[in-house]
């Protein structure tokens, strides 16, 4: 056993002594103290490799641990730093967000897109119909610009229907067909369908039936009762697309059953006279009285004109 005990003691003196050797040798060589990469000295590294990696090794040049995780085994501490390595619960320990770095995060956050401008829109509202404020056309047009310059659609809508029909707004076409791109751009229904009108008579736009029709099949796609019923009376008419009263009746019907009155007489019109549909006098008496109770309690069903 003591014999055991003198080879591991000369062991660990001649590792010691042959670390030392390495940096005399540099620096009598030189005059300068070597420049230790982890253990390897860095005048020994090969040609082309930048010494600068000492500060930052780089696993396909140095080929031991690092020091916070290496083993050195008999050589502990570290030989270079002198220090032992951090746990690593410790050093993988999230750093602290600064509560004022994160209030300035939480203040700057981008609105989603539905919360964008919604208290502008709030407030065009209110002094559009009067309600706890004095009716203001102006201030009106001036909070539903703000809400629009923050990209929301029902703002952008609303600047093209009153840019449309002069409201607060001197009327002007093109405005109206620019405020109705931006808002069916969000694929907001009632813009796509009053765009859709435009292109279709050719308001603030060369018409374009083609186009007209893309934007009626598109808002009517959800089932919004005034681009069903416009879709409708294309198909009736012929004018953008070929006659079709089949097309025309099923449109009218979809439009019909979301509640919208204009749709529910030229159903009952379209049973009465038999047109896509054999006659029905007891359907088409159905949908006239319905249009009729819906005229009557006011519930006239959702869209504007463009």
């Amino acid at each position: 056993m003591a014999s055991l005990g003198l080879v591991r003691a000369l062991a660990l003196t001649a590792m010691t002594a042959g670390l030392a050797d390495v940096g005399a040798s540099a620096q009598s060589q030189t005059g300068e103290p070597p420049r230790i990469l982890g253990m390897i000295d860095a005048r020994a590294l090969p040609a082309g490799v930048d010494p600068d990696l000492n500060a930052e090794p780089q696993p396909e040049t140095v080929t031991i641990a690092s020091d916070r995780s290496a083993n050195y085994g008999l050589l502990w501490p570290h030989p270079v730093t002198n220090q032992r390595p951090r746990a690593k619960a410790e050093e993988s320990r999230p750093a602290k967000r600064p509560v004022a770095a994160a209030r300035r995060a939480e203040q700057t956050a981008v609105a989603p897109p539905a919360m964008a401008g919604a208290e502008d829109m709030r407030l065009a509202r209110a002094y559009e119909k009067g309600e706890g404020v004095a009716k203001d056309e102006a201030a009106a047009v001036c909070h539903y610009q703000a809400a629009a310059g923050q990209n929301n659609a029902e703002a952008q809508f609303a600047l093209g229907y009153r840019s449309a029909h002069g409201l607060g707004l001197p009327r002007n076409d093109v405005e109206a067909v620019r405020w109705y791109r931006l808002a069916a751009a969000s694929n907001h229904p009632p813009a796509q369908n009053n765009l859709a009108m435009m292109y279709a008579v050719g308001r603030g736009v060369a018409r374009d039936d083609a186009t007209a029709m893309y934007l009626f099949r598109t808002a009517a796609a959800g089932g919004y009762g005034p681009a069903l019923t416009n879709l409708a009376l294309v198909y009736e008419t012929g004018r953008g697309a070929p006659r079709n009263d089949s097309e025309a009746l099923t449109a009218y019907a979809r439009a019909a059953a979301s509640g919208y009155v204009p749709a529910k007489k030229k159903l009952g019109l379209m049973y009465a006279s038999g047109r896509g549909v054999p006659q029905d006098d007891q359907m088409a008496q159905f949908w006239l009285q319905s249009a009729q109770g819906s005229n009557a309690s006011g519930k006239t069903g959702q869209g504007v004109s463009p």
